[in-house]
């Protein structure tokens, strides 16, 4: 491909000159961005989202036969520290693309003078409440460690004893006896035997979705 521009201008509004850009095939380019913070925090880390959102948007909007493939920061730095060390960062952060459409849609709101509303904004209700989860979170995982020694103490006690079950009236607490569990591989099956047909032994069933919170 003759003729690719690595420096980003559109009229008279942007102008930026991408990092480093890389040819993964003949139509297809990975592009980076060098960082040299001493902690990519998550908000430098989401800064550095857009950018390379919106140069893959210029850059595709440039080259109009080329494909963007993997975005990515590298976060290099070799600073000197007061006692002599150094400070010694060499990193490659794969990048999540924003979508090209929303890209535009805030270097229109830019132009206008508009306010963006960013659809990757945590609403304000829930921020607010971060501190909260994040107790709920503490207090359930405290909790669940203080019960699982409890059950173990229990269960301790019933071996030791021969007791099968306790009754207090208002909670039971009933011991299983240990087993074995046989359970199909069934990917190493298909694996070994790819000549059978598995569609009518297969079923789909649906799978609700679900919320992960990293604290």
């Amino acid at each position: 491909m003759k003729g690719l521009n690595t420096q980003l201008r559109t009229g008279e509004n942007w102008a930026s000159n991408i990092d480093k850009v890389y040819r993964s095939s003949d139509d297809t380019f990975s592009l980076g961005d060098i960082k040299t913070y001493g902690t990519m925090t998550p908000d430098k880390l989401e800064k550095a989202r857009w950018q390379l959102s919106i140069y893959a948007y210029f850059f595709k909007l440039q080259n109009r036969d080329a494909r963007v493939g993997n975005l990515f920061i590298l976060h290099i730095r070799n600073k000197a520290k007061q006692d002599g060390t150094f400070d010694h960062i060499s990193n490659i952060l794969p990048i999540e693309r924003i979508p090209s459409d929303i890209c535009k849609e805030l270097l229109d709101a830019d132009i206008k003078g508009e306010q963006f509303v960013n659809p990757y904004f945590i609403p304000e209700k829930y921020r607010e409440q971060e501190d909260y989860i994040r107790q709920l979170i503490q207090t359930k995982n405290e909790t669940e460690a203080r019960l699982s020694e409890i059950k173990s103490e229990i269960l301790e006690d019933m071996e030791s004893m021969g007791v099968r079950t306790w009754d207090t009236g208002t909670m039971r607490l009933t011991r299983k006896l240990p087993t074995t569990r046989l359970s199909f591989n069934a990917n190493k099956f298909k694996a070994d035997h790819p000549e059978f047909d598995y569609s009518p032994y297969e079923r789909t069933s649906n799978v609700s979705g679900s919320l992960m919170i990293a604290v």
